[in-house]
């Protein structure tokens, strides 16, 4: 089955509908770019979009556990051209520093680093179209700006490292610049 752009936009929203209404802590959403390795590789199409919330570990604590869902495309010229579309579920632990109007934000997470490949449909070739699923880490390092029980927004890069069963060593650290808001 072949997944569509706009099909696999519709399950990402559908994801993060759902994930939201979590109101406990602080929903967030970002979306960017991922910038590295960039090396042969056009980044006008490597964006990605993330949702998720962060839950404090109490009332007055600058410590929190959170999960985000991260969803994205890329495609490379190939032949015949090679399409991916992610899907991540994380889990996180955030620092999210004192401060009225702007706050630092560093923290770590793991999970589900997943992905949809597709390849376009050309003759002499038959490649296996396939659904990947790996373990991966992450960093988190950014800033909120607004007020630290409100709205505001956020800018984070991220760190992300997908460990692809014995090529461990071999995996480059992905890094991602993200903009988005919290509420």
């Amino acid at each position: 089955m072949r997944l569509t752009h706009f099909a696999a936009f519709v399950l990402f929203v559908a994801c993060l509908a759902l994930a939201l209404p979590v109101r406990a802590g602080d929903a967030f959403i970002v979306g960017g770019l991922q910038v590295h390795p960039s090396e042969d590789i056009d980044l006008s199409d490597r964006w990605m979009l993330s949702g998720g919330s962060d839950y404090r570990l109490s009332s007055t604590s600058p410590v929190r556990l959170g999960f985000e869902i991260q969803w994205a495309y890329y495609s490379f010229d190939t032949v015949p051209k090679a399409h991916f579309a992610p899907f991540n579920l994380l889990l996180n632990v955030k620092y999210k520093g004192p401060g009225e109007r702007v706050r630092p934000v560093a923290g770590f997470g793991g999970g589900l680093y997943s992905g949809w490949n597709w390849y376009d449909e050309q003759e002499g070739f038959d490649i296996d179209n396939n659904w990947q699923r790996d373990f991966g880490i992450h960093l988190v390092f950014g800033a909120d700006f607004g007020r630290p029980d409100g709205k505001g927004a956020t800018v984070q890069a991220q760190a992300q490292k997908v460990f692809y069963g014995d090529e461990v060593d071999d995996t480059p650290w992905q890094w991602l610049i993200l903009g988005g808001f919290y509420f």
